[in-house]
Order: C-alpha cells, then structure tokens, then sequence
C-alpha cells in the first residue's frame, strides 16, 4: 500500500516552472512607503512563538516536536534567535528545513483505493517558527502602511471569514 501511495502522490505532484514567472509590476510609484526593513529576532519573540504552538502536532523529519520546544523553552530561545537572524541575514535556510516526510490522510471511500488519500507534508518545527516570525513581520508592515485591502477579512488577526461574511450580509441588507 505504502508503494502505490507513493507512486499516486508523485503521479498528481506537479512541479512549477519558475523560469516562466511573470515580472512583478510597479504598483507604488509616486507613494511613499516606510522601508520594510529587516527582521531582527529576539529570544522573546522566538519563545512567545513557541508558547503560541500547540504541543500535540507532530514532528517534523528532524523528529523534534513542538512538545519538546515546549519544555525547554527558556533554554532555546537565544540559540533559535540566533540561528534564525543568521539564516536571514544570510538568505540561507537549512537544507533539512525544507524535508518533510509525506503521510497519507484518508479522506473518504475505500480504504484500498490510493485517490481516497490526500498528501500532508510533516516540516520541521523550528522553520514553521521562522516562517511564523516572518509572516507577523510582513503584515505587520501591509497594514501599517494600509496596503491591504480593508475587505480583506481572512489571515488577519481579530478578523475573519466570518467578519466578511457579516460585512457582505450588511452590505446587501442596505439595498
């Protein structure tokens, strides 16, 4: 079974042809922006987001669960910052960070039928705290500089799906 999930999964993985992206336009000419700037972790950011994961998600395959994090977070928190400030500051991530190890999630209908299954990627622990980091960084600064559209409800803390859904119900009830 284990065989023809892998040869399923890789018959329906498509790989992107990055020599075709399309040239990113200038869309803020004429505007000013605040610089973005460069991230600076700190061992406070890294261990507020380690107390932030939930401890029962599985490893990645460096076999280190956030459980483990967990535990010794006052401990790993200046080595984390440290190696994270180093990785960006070097535009290098860790080989081992981008592994993962595949498992198959049932979806429905047979069991035996290799389509009722969907691939979930296992990362590593540490590079989701990195890309975590990264991504309070980013929207930090979108919406300080308010380049997000304000209908824009999903991803964004203290708002969601369901805020716009109540947003669009407003707006067609006015009618």
């Amino acid at each position: 079974m284990a065989e023809n999930l892998n040869e399923y999964f890789s018959s329906v993985f498509t790989r992107e042809d990055i020599s075709i992206l399309p040239v990113l336009e200038t869309k803020f000419e004429g505007r000013e922006f605040n610089y973005l700037g460069q991230l600076i972790v700190t061992p406070t950011m890294v261990a507020m987001k380690i107390r932030d994961m939930k401890d029962n998600k599985s490893p990645g395959v460096d076999g280190i669960p956030p459980k483990l994090l967990l535990e010794i977070v006052d401990q790993i928190s200046i080595p984390l910052a440290t190696v994270f400030n180093l990785s960006l500051e070097e535009g290098i991530v860790p080989l081992e960070w981008k592994e993962a190890n595949i498992i198959p999630l049932f979806k429905k209908g047979s069991r035996n039928k290799s389509e009722n299954y969907r691939p979930v990627s296992l990362t590593s622990v540490i590079c989701k705290l990195l890309e975590r980091l990264i991504k309070d960084h980013l929207v930090d600064f979108l919406v300080k500089n308010k380049l997000i559209n304000p209908s824009q409800h999903g991803f964004l803390k203290a708002r969601s799906c369901l805020n716009k859904y109540i947003c669009f119900l407003e707006d067609v009830t006015k009618w």
